[in-house]
């Protein structure tokens, strides 16, 4: 990959590195990231990166791409990674808290996770959407349109970083859904709108509801 022209950071929901030295942010030459906001907020990540990222004097002059997925399928991924198929940090402090956390995951069904779990994903997408609109030199890429308009996806992702056909390439091949879920992998299926094979409608219904301004927001159809 070449270096961009400017300082990137790129947001997203999913897996962060856990630093353990202050963080020095470069005006050139360096891509930062990926930065998942729904980080746990007392913990040394979001305190060292999420945090002083997040905050719109910081990203209003960055280069910056908001990397989302729909909302519904996000609590339905975290409920199998969380509960059954993540490992455990190598920190203590962190550990005894994932480890209650999995407990408590695996005592509820997946509707239940999926309805107390929402009115987070609201907080998370609000902040995304404020985030994104004070950024002038930002994109809004979704999960979906990767998979189903990979072109235009990589089209839009090459106007913020310059990637080699090879570099597209391998990013096609890896994020393509399986044909088969694995609910032991850590990559379960990567498949659109899978929550509607895997919730009740009532509780589809209920969620809408909960998330009704963020599908608005971001395009998504209940």
């Amino acid at each position: 990959m070449r270096e961009p022209s400017g300082e990137l950071i790129r947001f997203k929901c999913r897996n962060l590195i856990l630093y353990k030295k202050e963080l020095e942010f470069r005006k050139n030459g360096f891509i930062y990231g990926p930065i998942r906001i729904s980080a746990y907020v007392q913990g040394p990540v979001a305190k060292k990166l999420v945090n002083p990222t997040i905050q719109h004097d910081f990203v209003r002059d960055k280069i910056a791409i908001f990397f989302i997925r729909d909302p519904r399928d996000i609590l339905v991924s975290s409920y199998y990674s969380f509960g059954f198929t993540h490992g455990f940090s190598k920190v203590d402090t962190i550990k005894v808290r994932q480890e209650a956390n999995k407990r408590r995951i695996c005592e509820m069904t997946l509707d239940e996770y999926v309805l107390e779990s929402a009115d987070k994903q609201v907080e998370l997408f609000k902040t995304l959407y404020w985030l994104s609109k004070t950024c002038r030199r930002g994109v809004v890429l979704r999960y979906e349109d990767m998979i189903n308009d990979f072109d235009g996806f990589a089209e839009e992702l090459s106007q913020y970083i310059a990637l080699e056909d090879a570099t597209i390439e391998g990013i096609y091949q890896k994020t393509r859904p399986r044909e088969k879920e694995d609910v032991t992998s850590h990559r379960r299926s990567g498949k659109v709108e899978g929550f509607r094979e895997k919730l009740e409608k009532s509780t589809i219904l209920a969620v809408n509801n909960k998330l009704a301004d963020i599908l608005t927001l971001f395009d998504y159809r209940d």
